[in-house]
C-alpha cells in the first residue's frame, strides 16, 4: 500500500478538492481500524476568524477542528491520539491545506522536504542520552559546589555553624 503522505507525485490537497470544499480520507486507527473520514474547508470568513485564533493561542488544533466532521470536533486530541502518528499528521496537514490554501500547502510540503533532508543528514550523529558517558559527580563529594556563606555543617558532628548573620543571606533577601 503506498503511503497516503507520499507528495512527490501528487498534492495533498488537489485543485479539484479545493473547488469541491472538502477533502476525503481514509484513516487508520492504532487499532487497525480504517475508517474515511470527510475534512471540509472552513469558508473565508472562519478561515480568518481560525487564523486569529491561532495566533492568539499558538494551538494547531484549532485548524483540525474546523475541518473535521462535527463527532470529532468535541475532543481532536483525544481522536488524534487514536489514530497511528502518520494519519493523524495526514489530517492535521490536509486540515491546513484546505484552510490556508495551495500556495500555503507549497511552502508546507518545501519546509516538510528540508526537514527530511535536515533529518537524514543527522541519522549517523548519536541522540540517545545513553550513548553519552556518564558526567555526574560522585554523591558524596561536594568540593565541586560552591559553599553557602550563611551555614556550614560539621561532618562530625551534624550541627549547623552560622558564619554570618541572617539579613546578609542572599535567601533571607529574597
Amino acid at each position: 500500500m503506498k503511503s497516503q503522505l507520499s507528495t512527490t507525485d501528487s498534492q495533498l490537497v488537489t485543485i479539484a478538492d479545493h473547488d469541491a470544499g472538502f477533502k476525503e480520507l481514509e484513516v487508520l486507527y492504532r487499532n487497525g481500524k480504517r475508517e474515511n473520514i470527510k475534512l471540509t474547508a472552513p469558508t473565508y470568513r472562519h478561515a480568518q476568524q481560525i487564523a486569529f485564533k491561532l495566533s492568539q493561542t499558538k494551538n494547531p488544533l484549532v485548524i483540525t477542528e474546523a475541518c473535521l466532521p462535527a463527532e470529532f470536533q468535541k475532543d481532536v486530541e483525544r481522536f488524534l491520539g487514536r489514530l497511528t502518528p502518520e494519519f493523524g499528521a495526514l489530517v492535521e496537514a490536509t486540515s491546513f491545506a484546505l484552510t490556508f490554501g495551495s500556495e500555503f500547502q507549497k511552502k508546507m510540503l518545501q519546509v516538510g522536504e528540508r526537514l527530511m533532508q535536515a533529518m537524514a543528514s543527522t541519522d549517523s550523529v548519536p541522540n540517545s542520552l545513553s550513548s553519552l558517558p556518564d558526567s555526574s559527580p560522585a554523591k558524596s563529594d561536594d568540593s565541586h559546589f560552591p559553599s553557602c556563606e550563611s551555614t556550614s555543617s560539621s561532618p562530625a558532628s551534624g550541627k549547623s555553624n552560622s558564619t554570618s548573620d541572617a539579613s546578609s543571606s542572599p535567601v533571607a533577601a529574597a
